[in-house]
């Protein structure tokens, strides 16, 4: 179909104006971005929830915050996964409960912050090991040269915290899958690395 035809089946009345159809083109693509992403954030119940509970904090909404306070720690608690994600949105809701509480002047008596603190480290820590231990493997299979910012500070960091990050697969397993990826001759790792997976591969989505 030409432009003057859609205009003709959309506007038949009216004398063929290009810019009409440019401005109908855009704001139906911008339509349809909108619904894709709104299409993305509804397969997502907790992301939607986490939403909830920072509009209804928002507006001193108090009822349907605890409501969905709830809901969220029941789900994150419930999770099958205990990966990068899971402290994400952990992260996501401590810190809905940590502004409004220190908006409220109630930081005593809470301990948001601590918690919102802690998950940033996990998901932070977790998801720099990932992605450092896929960057040594593609530099092994396609030669592809990556810049690993911070990697030797958290390396040494986990390394001197291992006792505390033992009981977080996500970090342990990633840890010790780049120390394996860093040291190929050193069979140690592997054989470090097998009951690791064994143990905690169902955490992982």
């Amino acid at each position: 179909f030409s432009k003057e035809q859609v205009f003709n089946q959309g506007f038949p009345k009216q004398h063929y104006e290009p810019r009409k159809i440019t401005d109908l083109v855009y704001y139906l693509t911008r339509l349809l971005e909108e619904f894709l992403a709104l299409q993305k954030f509804k397969r997502n119940n907790l992301l939607q929830k986490i939403n909830l509970l920072g509009e209804t904090l928002d507006r001193n909404i108090e009822k349907a915050a605890l409501s969905a306070a709830k809901e969220i720690e029941e789900d994150l608690s419930g999770s099958e996964y205990r990966d990068n994600d899971h402290f994400y949105f952990e992260y996501l809701f401590q810190n809905e409960l940590d502004k409004y509480y220190g908006g409220k002047g109630k930081v005593a008596r809470d301990a948001s912050l601590q918690k919102k603190t802690d998950s940033l480290d996990l998901f932070y820590i977790s998801g720099k090991l990932r992605d450092c231990c896929e960057m040594l493997n593609r530099t092994q299979i396609i030669q592809s040269e990556y810049r690993m910012n911070m990697l030797e500070f958290i390396s040494g960091y986990v390394e001197s915290h291992q006792a505390e990050y033992a009981h977080y697969p996500a970090i342990n397993i990633y840890y010790t899958t780049l120390l394996m990826l860093q040291h190929p001759d050193q069979v140690r790792y592997f054989h470090e690395l097998l009951p690791l997976l064994a143990e905690s591969h169902s955490l992982f989505p």
